[in-house]
């Protein structure tokens, strides 16, 4: 059962989200970003046009490129958040969207940590916007991360679909070997500005949770100190299938 310390359901959908000073801040910085990343990676494109080095220095300006590219993906993401409503969405297959984003997000989590996906056989979908969701997701990636300095296990789970009162979920978790958290820490992380990190801004869990939140589900941290953690998402599952894609 999910905990009130750490998930949230039930708001309504298409809930309006209005935006206080600091959320206007930071939306500002994500604009000033996402000018500065499309104008690196311009500069980045005539580097490997007229670069004369080796295979191996370029494979490591792909690697950039990539970097930069899912940062920019990111940043679009972040500024069309606060909109005053959320999209109806469409039927998202969830093992697509768990592929998808274990490969589009690899380069962000480096050589050290061996990224794994667990994925239920039965298809299985939500009706989601797929790109709100897929930042969520890197989000949690991101933290995942940086709890494995010295490298470690990524985990993208996707269980079969779950019977509850009011219909089916589908359980999305994303798990890390890492340091773990303390039972005190694990209650505070979806408060807003409150992080674990000396540089974070204490903005990324919060907002994955209310993304969850208006898309009707719920999420949840399981931590425990030098044991690892594990963020399960529960989302309804989508009555109808997803489309299939247009030929």
């Amino acid at each position: 059962m999910l905990t009130n310390a750490c998930s949230s359901r039930g708001r309504k959908k298409n809930s309006s989200r209005p935006l206080d000073l600091a959320g206007y801040v930071a939306l500002a910085a994500v604009h000033d970003i996402n000018n500065l990343l499309a104008a690196i990676i311009l500069n980045l494109g005539a580097l490997q046009e007229h670069c004369l080095a080796g295979a191996e220095t370029k494979a490591v300006l792909q690697e950039i490129e990539a970097t930069i590219l899912v940062a920019g993906t990111v940043a679009r993401q972040a500024l069309a958040l606060p909109r005053e409503e959320m999209p109806e969405g469409s039927p998202v297959d969830m093992r697509s969207l768990v592929a998808d984003s274990a490969k589009m997000f690899r380069p962000l989590v480096g050589d050290r940590i061996v990224v794994k996906t667990e994925v239920c056989d039965a298809p299985l979908s939500v009706k989601a916007d797929a790109q709100l969701l897929k930042a969520a997701v890197m989000n949690l990636i991101i933290n995942a991360r940086d709890a494995m300095p010295d490298g470690g296990n990524l985990v993208l789970g996707l269980a079969p679909a779950i019977a509850g009162n009011s219909g089916s979920f589908a359980r999305l978790s994303v798990s890390d070997t890492g340091c773990g958290m303390e039972p005190i820490t694990v209650k505070r992380i979806f408060k807003p500005f409150f992080s674990t990190k000396p540089s974070g801004t204490g903005l990324g869990l919060p907002l994955v949770q209310q993304v969850i939140a208006e898309h009707g589900g719920a999420i949840r941290c399981e931590s425990a100190p030098n044991a690892g953690t594990s963020f399960i998402i529960e989302l309804p599952c989508a009555e109808e299938p997803p489309h299939a894609p247009k030929t």
